[in-house]
């Protein structure tokens, strides 16, 4: 129990020293555009083709961009896939260099098109598919860690010093800071479509979204005075949402020639209408989150909010851009086919409700783009059984002024086998992104730590015709 001298003192020490408001945990904006921003796990074909499928259809994946791809089955379908993904992350911090790799597998995918062929000749809707399928949409799980020195002090005093006048920790000399982020989002896919005199296939679809995201961020520093003494300060944040959605969508496929296939699909925005946030970003004794402050000169230690008792709850809403995807495709018989689609976002429709979230909302509105745009490209050739797959994409940078955040450029490769009704498909991606993460954001003489990532994902997926 701390007696009445304590409280007053730490009271004052809050207001006089800047050791409060560290805010390296994701702000609402910033999960607002993580909730935004898909990487949409499906099976080893739609990967390796880097899903440019809005025009072509036939994958149990496909019905996730364009639900009128169910109806271009010919047979019903099952799939399931299985997957790794591996991040090399280079952090650079004051010029010191670290290396992160975080690996790990997946259930990414499964699902099944069922296929009913209308033998009533009278119609001119000659099939009907219902399409069931669950994906990872993101997966978060992920892990930095960054040292060096700023040689700038943010923790300088120890609240538990009572001497006069009180020592100053002034000269930093170390900085050691991790973000350690655990979690996914996926989507489970109901789609019903059907197709018109084998010309035109439409359909329209539900998807049922959860995200579940976990963050902790620690910050320690290593501070000495002018007479050989060391304070040791750790700092962390501490940050969980848990969050379901809905969203619709509608497309079309089109065969206004033998070789030629054109799409258009529209989802509309995500509806994440429960999301529950705990954290430990509260004020405890004038720091944000929990914190730990020894000095080898003070014999006291300072802790507060220890364990994360102190956590605060809130309950809110967010509501993320519409998609319109426009694709096209061209086969080349039985042969091979190559694809396109292009997706077009307004990240300035993404809306936070359920608080006071209207700095956050004006806040959007002038950090975030109109128009992000989204390409991806992909082909397919056919050897006897065997398929070769390629794919080229490219996903625009939803921030209008952050230049530190790059877009995004990736490409796959793979290859399948048909075996009468079991095919084995599998799938390589690679993508590469740069940016910053800024730990001391309240501090404009601290620069964030620059980070160059390298992304890989294997997929693995087993097809049976039903």
């Amino acid at each position: 129990m701390k007696n009445s001298k304590t409280k007053i003192f730490l009271l004052a020490f809050s207001m006089l020293y800047s050791l409060n408001f560290h805010a390296q945990s994701l702000s609402y904006t910033d999960f607002g555009i993580l909730a935004s921003q898909e990487n949409y796990r499906g099976t080893a074909r739609f990967n390796a083709m880097s899903g440019a499928f809005g025009a072509l259809g036939g994958d149990v994946s496909s019905i996730y961009i364009n639900p009128a791809g169910g109806a271009v089955f010919i047979n019903s379908v099952f799939s399931g896939s299985i997957s790794k993904n591996e991040n090399d992350i280079i952090s650079n911090y004051y010029d010191n260099k670290t290396l992160n790799n975080n690996s790990r597998f997946r259930a990414s995918q499964f699902g099944a098109v069922f296929v009913h062929n209308n033998t009533d000749y009278k119609s001119s809707w000659n099939k009907f598919a219902i399409g069931l399928n669950y994906a990872i949409t993101n997966d978060f799980t992920n892990n930095f860690s960054a040292k060096g020195n700023n040689n700038f002090a943010t923790f300088v005093n120890h609240p538990y010093d009572n001497r006069n006048p009180i020592t100053d920790y002034e000269n930093a000399r170390l900085q050691s800071l991790t973000n350690d982020i655990k979690g996914y989002s996926s989507a489970y896919t109901f789609s019903f479509s059907a197709e018109y005199e084998e010309y035109i296939s439409v359909g329209a679809s539900i998807n049922l979204k959860h995200i579940d995201f976990v963050q902790n961020t620690y910050i320690s520093e290593k501070n000495n005075d002018n007479d050989g003494n060391t304070l040791f300060a750790d700092y962390s944040q501490y940050l969980s949402e848990l969050s379901n959605g809905v969203s619709l969508g509608i497309g079309i496929i089109s065969k206004p020639y033998q070789n030629l296939r054109l799409g258009l699909a529209y989802q509309s925005p995500t509806w994440y209408y429960d999301i529950s946030e705990e954290s430990n970003i509260t004020d405890n004794d004038g720091f944000e989150g929990t914190t730990v402050i020894d000095a080898n000169d003070i014999n006291d230690r300072y802790t507060n909010n220890s364990n994360n008792n102190q956590l605060t709850s809130l309950k809110y809403k967010i509501n993320t851009p519409s998609k319109l995807t426009g694709s096209a495709a061209y086969i080349f018989n039985q042969n091979g086919l190559i694809s396109i689609d292009y997706t077009l976002s307004d990240y300035t429709e993404l809306s936070l409700e359920g608080s006071d979230f209207s700095g956050e909302n004006t806040n959007i509105q002038s950090i975030l783009n109109n128009k992000v745009n989204t390409i991806k490209i992909g082909t397919e050739w056919r050897l006897k059984q065997w398929s070769f797959r390629g794919g080229y994409s490219y996903k625009e940078n939803p921030y209008s002024r952050d230049i530190s955040k790059k877009d995004i450029r990736g490409f796959s490769l793979g290859m399948g086998v048909n075996m009468n009704n079991t095919k084995f498909d599998i799938s390589y991606e690679n993508s590469t992104q740069t940016g910053n993460y800024d730990f001391y954001g309240e501090y404009n003489q601290i620069a964030p730590v620059k980070l160059d990532t390298d992304q890989s994902k294997i997929t693995a997926t087993l097809s049976f015709t039903l």
